[in-house]
């Protein structure tokens, strides 16, 4: 029964200080609803011109700062939020790669197909976590 009674509270602060509470961010419907469309505006836009004759750049900058637009909106409402951090990292690395297409598309001046694909691919793995995570918000 000693031996219980030493047990117990050294039991009860290794419970205490074990124990982490972490806040976990609200579900926002709109953010949610926000990065699915963005998410389909840029396979869209990629499906588009890779189904285009003409891949130009200057006939889909209008299309790219859209798509830009929204993953800037995306990005604002999630920094906003408390504990939007793991969406925040994931955003800011779909931005980067994002405007690195873009860049890459306006400097070369015509893609084919093949990078079109490429990129649309890379963007889309990029987009899912962000879409999981939003998913997981209650």
């Amino acid at each position: 029964m000693k031996t219980l009674r030493l047990c117990f509270p050294v039991l009860l602060i290794a419970l205490i200080v074990s124990c982490k509470v972490q806040f976990v961010p609200s579900a926002d419907a709109a953010i949610k609803a926000a990065v699915v469309a963005s998410a389909q505006h840029t396979d869209a836009l990629y499906l588009q011109m890779i189904n285009a004759e003409d891949k130009e750049f200057t006939t889909y900058a209008a299309d790219y700062a859209a798509v830009e637009s929204e993953i800037n909106a995306i990005a604002i409402q999630d920094g906003v939020r408390k504990g939007g951090s793991v969406v925040s990292q994931q955003v800011a690395l779909l931005q980067k790669n994002f405007l690195q297409y873009k860049s890459h598309h306006r400097e070369v001046g015509t893609l084919n197909s093949g990078q079109l694909q490429t990129y649309r691919g890379l963007l889309a793995g990029l987009w899912l976590p962000i879409i999981k995570v939003e998913s997981y918000y209650k």
